[in-house]
C-alpha cells in the first residue's frame, strides 16, 4: 500500500509544483475588472502563500479568493480535481479494490442516482441551490457544501464505472477504435447547450454522456488494438503531454479569457489568431514541461 501511494505521488506531485509556478507566472496577466476582479489588488506575498497551499493540496474557502471566482485554489483552478483524485486513490487502496463485483455494482447504481440528482435537478438532499448551474455537472471547484457535493458526484460515478468495467473485463473491438472514439469525444464536446442554459434537456444529455457514452468509449478503447505508425505516434504524443497539459494550461486560459473580455470589439481575425496562439502556447509549455522537467524528475 505504501508503494501504491508512493507511485501516485511521484507521478502527480512534481507536476503540481510546476503547475503552481506556471500559475504564479501568469497570475497578474489575468487581471480583468469583470471576471477576475481581485487579481489587481492581490498582494504578491499572498500569491506565493496560495501557491504553497496549492502544492500542499490545502483547499481554500471563498473568503481567501484572490482571483474572483471563489475556487479551491486561485493560482491554478483545475488542481481541485487532483484533491478529489487523491481521495479516490485512498478509497481504492483501502476499500474499493477489496470489494466483490456485486458490491461494486451497487455502488455504481448509487453513484448513477447521484449523477441524476444533479443533471435532472432532483435535489434529493437539499444541497443544490437555485442558480445557473442547475441541471448540470458543472461545479466542484469551490469550498462550499453544494460544490463539495458536486465534486464527489463527479468523482464517484466515472471512477466506480471504470473500475466496474475493468472487473467485468468487457471490451468492444472495432476497426480504427482510436479514431472512432476520438470522433465521438469531439462531437460530444462540440455539442451546443441543448434547450438553452439551465434546462432539463441539456441535463438529460449530460446524464446520457456519463452513463452511456463515456463507458462505451472506455470499452471501445480497451478492446481496440492500435495499429499504424501514425496512430501510435499520435497516441504516444497525446499520452505524454496529457497530464502536463492538464496541470499547466489553465493559467494560460485565465490570461486569454481576461484579454477576450477586454477586447470584445476586436476583429474576428484577431480573436482567431489569439485563440490559435493560446492553444499553441499551452501545448508547447506542456511538451517542454514533460521533456525537461517531468521525465527527469521522475527518473
Amino acid at each position: 500500500m505504501i508503494g501504491f501511494f508512493k507511485r501516485r505521488i511521484v507521478r502527480l506531485h512534481p507536476m503540481v509544483i510546476f503547475g503552481a509556478l506556471v500559475g504564479i507566472t501568469f497570475f497578474y496577466y489575468s487581471g480583468d475588472p469583470v471576471l477576475f476582479s481581485k487579481v489587481d489588488d492581490a498582494l504578491w506575498w499572498m500569491v506565493l502563500v496560495q501557491a504553497l497551499l496549492m502544492i500542499l493540496m490545502i483547499p481554500l474557502p471563498p473568503s481567501m479568493d484572490i482571483r474572483g471566482w471563489g475556487e479551491l485554489t486561485s493560482i491554478n483552478g483545475p488542481v481541485w480535481t487532483l484533491m478529489f483524485e487523491y481521495v479516490a486513490n485512498i478509497l481504492y487502496a483501502l476499500v474499493l479494490r477489496h470489494l466483490p463485483k456485486f458490491a461494486l455494482r451497487i455502488l455504481v447504481v448509487l453513484s448513477a442516482v447521484l449523477t441524476a440528482d444533479l443533471t435532472l435537478n432532483l435535489n434529493l438532499f437539499g444541497l443544490i441551490e437555485p442558480g445557473p448551474n442547475n441541471y448540470t455537472l458543472i461545479g466542484g471547484f469551490a469550498f462550499t457544501p453544494e460544490q463539495i457535493y458536486v465534486g464527489y458526484v463527479r468523482l464517484l460515478c466515472p471512477f466506480l464505472m471504470g473500475l466496474f468495467l475493468c472487473r467485468l473485463g468487457k471490451k468492444i473491438s472495432i476497426p480504427g477504435g482510436f479514431w472512432v472514439t476520438s470522433l465521438i469525444i469531439i462531437v460530444m464536446l462540440c455539442m451546443p447547450i441543448l434547450g438553452g442554459e439551465n434546462g432539463l434537456t441539456d441535463g438529460i444529455y449530460q446524464l446520457v454522456c456519463v452513463l452511456v457514452l463515456f463507458p462505451l468509449i472506455l470499452a471501445i478503447g480497451a478492446g481496440s488494438t492500435l495499429k499504424g505508425k501514425r496512430s501510435m505516434k499520435v497516441c504516444k504524443f497525446l499520452g505524454d503531454i496529457s497530464y502536463p497539459l492538464y496541470i499547466t494550461h489553465y493559467p494560460i486560459i485565465y490570461m486569454h479569457t481576461a484579454w477576450k473580455t477586454t477586447h470584445l470589439e476586436a476583429p474576428l481575425g484577431t480573436h482567431l489568431m489569439t485563440g490559435i496562439c493560446t492553444v499553441a502556447l499551452a501545448i508547447f509549455i506542456a511538451w517542454a514541461a514533460f521533456k525537461l522537467y517531468d521525465q527527469p524528475v521522475r527518473e
